[in-house]
Order: C-alpha cells, then sequence, then structure tokens
C-alpha cells in the first residue's frame, strides 16, 4: 500500500524525470553526431592526372571526373562538396565562354533551381584566377556556396606566415 501523499509522488516523479530528459538529449546528440559522421561526398573535376592522385590521396573516398559531361552527370545527386578546375581538356587560360571549362558547370547550376546542391560547398580550385573569381561571383549570385581556392596554395599557412611577429 502506497502511503505517499501526491505531493510526494509528484516530487519523485520529477526527481527521476530530470535524469531522463538529461539521458534524452544526450541520445539526440550522439545520433545527431552519428548523422555528421558518415563520409563526405566529394566531387572532383580536374584534367590533370596528378593533382587528382594528390586529390584522392588526402581524400580516397573523393569522384574523380575529367570533363564537363561526367560532372554534370554527377551534379544530379547530392554532394558534400564540389571541387571544381576550370581549365580542362589539357588547355591553360580557357576563355569563360567555352562549353568544355568549369564555368560551363556554372552555367547548368544556375539555368534552374538545383535545390540539392544549395547546401553543398563548392570549392574552385583553378590558378586561372580571373575565371576563378568569376565562376565563384557567378555561384553566389545563384544562391550557391563557393570559395576561391587555388590547387595547392595552403591560404592558412599563407595568412599564419604573414602574421607580424611580436
Amino acid at each position: 500500500m502506497d502511503t505517499s501523499t501526491p505531493d510526494q509522488t509528484d516530487e519523485a516523479t520529477r526527481r527521476l524525470a530530470r535524469p531522463w530528459a538529461w539521458l534524452r538529449a544526450r541520445l539526440a546528440r550522439f545520433r545527431a553526431l552519428a548523422r555528421r559522421a558518415r563520409p563526405r561526398r566529394l566531387l572532383f573535376l580536374d584534367d590533370d592526372p596528378l593533382r587528382a592522385q594528390l586529390f584522392l590521396h588526402d581524400h580516397p573516398q573523393a569522384i574523380w571526373v575529367t570533363t564537363v559531361a561526367d560532372c554534370l552527370a554527377r551534379l544530379e545527386e547530392t554532394w558534400d562538396e564540389v571541387h571544381l578546375d576550370h581549365d580542362l581538356g589539357g588547355k591553360t587560360f580557357v576563355d569563360s565562354r567555352d562549353q568544355d571549362c568549369g564555368m560551363e558547370v556554372i552555367r547548368w547550376l544556375c539555368k534552374q533551381p538545383r535545390n540539392h546542391l544549395k547546401a553543398t560547398l563548392f570549392f574552385v580550385h583553378t590558378h586561372n584566377a580571373a575565371a576563378g573569381l568569376l565562376m565563384v561571383l557567378q555561384m553566389r549570385a545563384c544562391g550557391y556556396k563557393g570559395e576561391f581556392r587555388p590547387f595547392g596554395i595552403d591560404l592558412a599557412q599563407i595568412l599564419a606566415e604573414n602574421e607580424p611577429e611580436d
């Protein structure tokens, strides 16, 4: 027979509810971390096998494509990051109006909404600075997240080296 008063029962229930609420919050946080811990989906457009080898060494899960057509076919899928070169086909300083360059990918992105790619991070890694900056500006104007990061240049290292000494 329960001899506790209703107030005592309510207090006991509240005391037991706190640890359960804490545990539920921790489990929810763990599940969120587990979802984020999945391997990032990376797409790498570049025609240079050496750059691809270096990139794939650091990101073995990445998918490497060498042509605009292959890149556009893969962009029908969802990606966490897409890394784009501008100058393709073994050419350098390609006109951005050319159809066989990274800018063609940007034109495709901007032709119609690609909602499955709105959360994707786009990195333009071309050494063709004028075309790369134009790609990023156009991408951002269409609502995509884009950065210009020439391949092989570690911006954090450059900034650290240029810090004034104390």
